[in-house]
């Protein structure tokens, strides 16, 4: 419904975030545990920023990693469309990309594009079960609104 319109959007917003937030001096990461990122060249300056991989969802991601594809990995990304002009895109892949940013999974490893993370900080990952579903749950404090599936979300 709008894909033009939300790539354009995506573009948009992508390209401000990098200039104003993440600056072209963010080379370097820190983790934190298993499952969180500071850009370092933001330590110290009063934003902290992060992405954060339960471990339930790391669970979940080394299963499906270690049963589709031993040499992939998973790959989290934002593209634009979906409902709300925004829509999470994720699965096992074996697409590295120099600009990814590389995050541990239990033993598999998660791949974001820095474009993609700049709409997924201070977010995080998560695998939920209940009576009616299993499903990857993200938690994205941008998002202003997101659809009932959960995989589109508006900024």
């Amino acid at each position: 419904m709008g894909s033009s319109r939300g790539s354009e959007h995506f573009a948009s917003i992508s390209s401000w975030v990098t200039k104003n937030i993440l600056k072209p001096d963010v080379e370097h990461l820190t983790q934190e545990r298993n499952s969180c990122i500071i850009p370092q060249s933001n330590l110290g300056k009063g934003i902290v920023m992060t992405f954060t991989i339960t471990e339930s969802a790391a669970s979940r991601i080394s299963t499906l990693v270690n049963k589709n594809d031993q040499d992939g990995f998973f790959r989290i990304a934002v593209n634009g469309g979906g409902c709300q002009g925004f829509e999470y895109d994720f699965g096992v892949r074996n697409d590295a990309a120099d600009d990814d940013e590389v995050f541990p999974a239990g033993d598999a490893t998660v791949r974001i594009d820095r474009t993609s993370l700049t709409f997924l900080l201070g977010g995080k990952i998560d695998w939920v079960e209940t009576l009616a579903e299993e499903k990857f749950e993200f938690i994205n404090p941008n998002a202003s609104s997101s659809c009932g599936c959960g995989v589109s979300f508006s900024i």
